[in-house]
C-alpha cells in the first residue's frame, strides 16, 4: 500500500467515514506533509472519494480550523515552478 494511500485512508476516516470529525488527525498530516506530499495525498483523495478535499474541509469544518486548512490546501495545490 503506498503511502499516500495510507494518509488518505486516515484521513477519510478522521473525516467522512464516520459520524464526527477527529480534528487531530487532519491537523496533524497536513501540518506534518511537505506541499508536493499534500497535493499527492489530495490527489488521490479526490480520485477515490469522487470530490476534492476542498469539499470534505468545507462539509467536516467551520470558523478559523476550516479557513486555515484551507489556505494550506491550497498552497499545497500551487505549482510553484511556474506559478508568477
Amino acid at each position: 500500500m503506498s503511502t499516500f494511500l495510507s494518509v488518505f485512508q486516515e484521513l477519510y476516516k478522521a473525516g467522512e467515514k464516520y459520524l464526527g470529525t477527529d480534528e487531530s488527525v487532519f491537523n496533524s498530516i497536513i501540518a506534518l506533509q511537505s506541499y508536493e506530499q499534500l497535493k499527492l495525498v489530495f490527489d488521490e483523495y479526490a480520485a477515490l472519494t469522487s470530490h476534492t478535499i476542498e469539499q470534505a474541509i468545507n462539509s467536516e469544518f467551520s470558523g478559523d480550523i476550516q479557513t486555515g486548512l484551507l489556505t494550506i490546501g491550497k498552497c499545497a495545490c500551487i505549482d510553484f515552478e511556474t506559478a508568477e
